[in-house]
């Protein structure tokens, strides 16, 4: 159904899988089949832009819902997410946004393993919407981990590019990443990455950017946050997925199997949907 060339049953398809999340009352385990992603990962592409907001609020509801973020099924979507960020319309953005900040509450660790790896195919796109976005969610997430960075020197190169753009909020965002990028590898590394990769005037755009974070890398290690806290300050909107990790459930939990089958069309395992 999902599928389907018409647009309207493609509305149907999306609106199953959230009638499923709503009667298991936002609570399912997160076993849930890559077929469900495999199908959401195709209307991110929907030539109606409302279909591509649903599927966006859909792929973050999953993580949200279920307490988890699989990293095998974020790879799936990770990159035709942020793509998303290109649209003209700010609430596909905004979908955007939401899904992977739900993925990155629900499972932090995904971050690092699904979306981060992805970040520079996004970034070669030279839309600045996606370019303002996606350095914007960037710096956002990691800034709280500033400390306990992951390796983000995979993303020198489409960084030093966004550090020349001509949209100024994507030079503000990409300098935010910027300092998070000396805090991860190293003031030397970032310096001698920006020796090797740009020449002539590139060169000399973005090394007077580095070198006013000479003295800013971060020397010792800042205290991890307990549970308790990311919980309390966490949106409410993405707040129940960590409750769900640090709290037993407390109702029935929807299994993959009764997702499937309440969400007509979707995977290999569709049935017609549950009877209210």
């Amino acid at each position: 159904m999902l599928s389907d060339a018409d647009w309207k049953k493609r509305k149907e398809g999306l609106t199953a899988i959230q009638s499923a999340l709503d009667s298991a009352n936002h609570r399912i385990q997160p076993n849930i089949p890559s077929d469900i992603y495999t199908a959401l990962k195709l209307r991110l592409q929907d030539a109606n832009k409302n279909l591509i907001a649903v599927a966006l609020g859909l792929l973050g509801a999953l993580s949200t819902d279920s307490g988890a973020a699989q990293t095998p099924s974020i790879r799936i979507v990770a990159l035709p997410t942020m793509q998303c960020m290109a649209d003209k319309k700010p609430q596909v953005r905004s979908a955007a946004v939401a899904a992977m900040t739900a993925w990155a509450i629900a499972t932090p660790a995904c971050v690092d393993q699904a979306v981060l790896p992805a970040v520079h195919l996004a970034l070669a796109e030279t839309s600045p919407e996606l370019r303002a976005t996606l350095l914007q969610w960037i710096a956002d997430t990691l800034s709280p981990r500033k400390g306990h960075l992951p390796d983000l020197s995979h993303l020198s190169e489409s960084l030093f590019a966004c550090l020349q753009d001509r949209n100024a909020d994507v030079r503000k965002q990409a300098k935010r990443v910027l300092a998070l990028m000396v805090d991860s590898c190293g003031f030397e590394a970032v310096h001698d990455m920006c020796n090797m990769q740009l020449k002539n005037v590139a060169k000399g755009t973005v090394m007077p950017m580095i070198e006013e974070l000479r003295h800013s890398a971060i020397g010792g290690s800042e205290p991890k946050r307990p549970a308790s806290t990311a919980a309390a300050t966490a949106p409410a909107s993405s707040r129940r997925g960590i409750e769900r990790a640090v709290s037993p459930a407390a109702e029935p939990v929807m299994t993959a199997s009764e997702l499937i089958g309440r969400a007509s069309g979707v995977g290999h395992a569709a049935t017609a949907p549950a009877s209210p």
